[in-house]
């Protein structure tokens, strides 16, 4: 970076260093430099939680902005009036497919799935991908896709489906699943383009430290105090990240053989969850991407939430099919209030993120959804979905919107493709976009 004054300071400004490039957050010097005043960009995020949701404590009782908090939703708190509730939608081409697999492929594309064991799986464009593949090139990243867990290479012969369909929710095209980052160092790394290895003994600031140094000089108090701000979440996260590295129990023995950091895996599910949070988030705070999709957990997931407490000794998906038991179903909620509360805490960060006198939140669509309703059961309509900021991009949130039973899922993606800016009127079984967003 060489920087001779400060009107040349703007989104696509980095700072450098051997084998790295830091992207910089939004600095009211891009607003004075009149090169540079364009709107903030626009933004996509996907959260996906696995097994569905225990529907008793899901669905608020009031419609429009007057609406209640469910005892799942109730971390939601604040943020309230930042999120929309979407009740009766539903995925029509997952339902005739397995419990778990063809509702986690196609959920991002409303598409048919191809019933396989492994050769000739087939899906369809996601909506996450269309968008990359129209403004991808406007950053670094085209888009970034995170997991905590591996896409399983097993086949389910119960139901005659590859399990590989359960470990993606992002398609570059019918046959094409987008691979995830599954470790929270690799993930950094791609965000910051560390490619040196000569330089992964160092902290990533360290290696940015003169163009630091440079920027602080062409641009006034507040700002060095953004980057002063923005630059400690950084080394925090990356401190986190090696922290978790170190007391993993889950050692890659391939990084080790390439004489790599060792790339372990946080051996806390909490902990894992919340630090690929926080890189989604830092994507989209520095501009290196502006589209991200995130799995809690692929399907039939098996994690383990016993560090909730409240009694919880069987997994996930174990958990999920309660059978009507009423104590495996409060250990279910806890499990899905959980997922809402770091859900909220994501949100929050977004929102506290400002450019100028609004927000990243503000310019952003962030999605939560499963890909069934109830785990016992199965069902891939009413769907647990939450759309949450927007407020820039023409979303009207803070309410709860029951529409008509089995209104497509994907006349919600096509809202949320046109206020991105890729005009349509017809995704997946959609042909019209979803009613009343604005």
């Amino acid at each position: 970076m060489l920087i001779k004054k400060p009107s040349q300071v703007n989104r696509r400004t980095t700072l450098a260093g051997l084998g790295v490039t830091l992207g910089l957050p939004w600095l009211e010097v891009m607003a004075d430099n009149k090169a540079a005043q364009k709107p903030s960009p626009k933004r996509m995020g996907f959260v996906f939680v696995p097994n569905g949701i225990n529907a008793d404590f899901w669905t608020p009782k009031k419609e429009g902005a007057d609406y209640d908090l469910p005892k799942t939703l109730s971390p939601l708190g604040d943020l309230k009036k930042d999120v929309l509730v979407l009740t009766n939608l539903r995925n029509k081409n997952s339902k005739g497919g397995d419990g778990h697999y063809a509702k986690v492929a196609n959920l991002l594309s409303g598409t048919p799935i191809t019933k396989t064991t492994g050769r000739g799986m087939s899906c369809g464009i996601t909506v996450d991908q269309l968008a990359a593949q129209k403004f991808g090139s406007q950053t670094p990243l085209p888009s970034l896709e995170l997991s905590i867990q591996e896409p399983s290479t097993s086949v389910d012969n119960n139901v005659g489906y590859t399990a590989l369909y359960g470990g993606y929710i992002s398609w570059s095209g019918a046959t094409s699943p987008v691979a995830r980052e599954t470790y929270p160092r690799l993930a950094f790394d791609r965000l910051f383009n560390r490619r040196s290895h000569a330089s992964e003994s160092k902290s990533l600031l360290d290696l940015v430290m003169n163009d630091i140094q440079a920027l602080k000089k062409k641009i006034g108090k507040e700002d060095q105090h953004k980057i002063e701000e923005y630059l400690t979440s950084v080394r925090a996260l990356e401190n986190r990240i090696s922290f978790s590295e170190k007391n993993s129990k889950s050692i890659d023995p391939e990084w080790v053989k390439q004489n790599r950091p060792m790339m372990g895996k946080p051996s806390s599910v909490e902990e894992h969850q919340s630090l690929m949070y926080d890189i989604m988030a830092m994507a989209f705070q520095s501009d290196r991407t502006r589209i991200c999709s995130y799995m809690l957990g692929r399907a039939v997931s098996g994690l383990n939430y016993s560090f909730l407490g409240g009694g919880i000794t069987s997994n996930h998906h174990s958990i999920s099919h309660h059978a009507g038991d009423e104590d495996k179903k409060r250990q279910y909620q806890m499990i899905n209030e959980y997922h809402i509360k770091a859900f909220s805490k994501f949100i929050a960060k977004l929102k506290n993120m400002k450019e100028g006198h609004e927000s990243v939140l503000d310019h952003s669509m962030i999605l939560y959804a499963s890909g069934q309703r109830d785990g016992n059961s199965h069902n891939p309509e009413n769907l647990p979905i939450l759309l949450a900021g927007g407020s820039k991009l023409g979303l009207n949130t803070g309410r709860h919107l029951m529409y008509k039973k089995d209104t497509p899922l994907c006349e919600l993606y096509v809202g949320m493709l046109n206020r991105y800016g890729v005009k349509t009127q017809t995704f997946g079984d959609a042909t019209k976009e979803l009613p009343n967003l604005s």
